[in-house]
């Protein structure tokens, strides 16, 4: 019996026009599960069961990049460290952090599929589908996928990797796609959009009608809180652009009560409009892209979603984690770990720096003030 408590998916989807549930619970894993699924022994909470105060702990993460470029050596690669250590080393340096909040939400970049039939461009992600088991082990309960490394492999790619979310029980929202996650008797919506490539109208368009689609199915759904995940920015800067800030305004004004974005690689500012948070980018979190990427910061957000009779209650009750991608800091050793002393000093200032123009900043906890 594998003695590490993992949290219970069960897969829900809406997509276009049918929605399902997933309910978050903590199991055991046994050894001969090979799928990585995992059972339940708890009772269903009914509306009658719900407690007038309910407080629901989200974590989220970045860039989850399970692959190695197609140029990289295999030698220090994401693919070498699987083959020595397995799906468990990943994720075993914040697994207990997850295992502790209701709701683990990550962006996921790649793709999980055999197919050769790679799209000419830079950098191309792929890993077989078993990859995924990095994820579950690690705690993980969600994954946003809509990202500009979709369909590194051609639509095949795409088709292959929402197929093994559904294989392995994944959660996800992608796209058209949007899910719906229930723990301690609250939906939990989800939506993801890609508006990154080379930033046109046509593309802020499309992503802002997929926002508004998807912020209307869930409320249709009656869901308690919505989270959108946005990518899009430019790589490598800490500032925010302008039509990041004019999606993530857009998104809450649909009713997302959550922002989350990713893209950029590295940390940008927070910003609370209308009483909800966006995250503009988190960085990088368990990213194979690069053996020793120069920055190496990156952080868990947590956001308590407190509701009272159901209904949210928009607070301030938001907490940074800081984190390395890296136990290491002389290589990048695809193993996310939480840092502390002078490290986690400086990326907590460095946050309030990014955070200064949207009036955000953090105390010496992590906590927003």
């Amino acid at each position: 019996m594998n003695k590490g408590i993992v949290k219970k998916t069960v897969a829900c989807m809406l997509a276009i026009t049918t929605i399902g549930c997933t309910t978050k619970e903590k199991t055991k894993v046994t050894k001969a599960d090979t799928n990585a699924k995992t059972t339940t022994t708890t009772k269903k909470a009914t509306s009658e069961s719900v407690p007038k105060d309910v407080y629901v702990k989200v974590s989220a993460a970045g860039d989850c990049t399970l692959a190695k470029t197609q140029n990289s050596s295999y030698a220090g690669s994401f693919l070498q460290k699987y083959d020595q250590k397995g799906p468990k080393y990943f994720f075993s340096n914040v697994k207990s952090t997850f295992a502790k909040d209701d709701l683990t939400l990550v962006n996921f970049e790649g793709t999980l599929t055999y197919s050769n039939n790679r799209m000419v461009k830079a950098f191309n992600f792929k890993a077989p589908p078993k990859y995924l088991k990095i994820l579950q082990y690690g705690g993980v309960d969600a994954v946003a996928f809509a990202n500009n490394h979709c369909k590194d492999y051609g639509q095949q790619s795409y088709n292959d990797t929402i197929k093994t979310f559904k294989k392995y029980k994944m959660p996800y929202s992608s796209f058209g796609s949007v899910g719906v996650y229930k723990t301690k008797g609250m939906k939990i919506g989800m939506v993801a959009v890609d508006f990154n490539a080379g930033m046109s109208f046509g593309q802020m368009k499309d992503a802002k009608r997929l926002v508004a689609s998807g912020c209307k199915k869930l409320k249709a759904k009656k869901v308690n809180a919505i989270i959108v995940s946005m990518h899009g920015g430019v790589e490598g800067s800490h500032s925010v652009r302008g039509d990041q800030i004019s999606l993530g305004h857009y998104a809450v004004d649909q009713g997302a009560d959550l922002v989350i974005g990713t893209h950029p690689h590295v940390l940008e500012g927070i910003e609370r409009y209308k009483g909800a948070y966006i995250a503009y980018s988190l960085g990088n979190f368990c990213f194979g892209g690069n053996h020793n990427p120069r920055d190496k910061d990156t952080a868990i957000l947590q956001k308590t979603l407190h509701f009272k009779n159901g209904k949210l209650v928009r607070d301030q009750q938001l907490k940074i984690i800081p984190c390395s991608i890296s136990s290491v800091s002389y290589t990048n050793d695809y193993k996310p770990t939480i840092v502390s002393g002078a490290r986690r000093t400086r990326i907590i200032n460095n946050m309030n720096s990014y955070s200064r123009r949207f009036k955000v900043s953090f105390n010496s906890a992590g906590n927003a003030k």
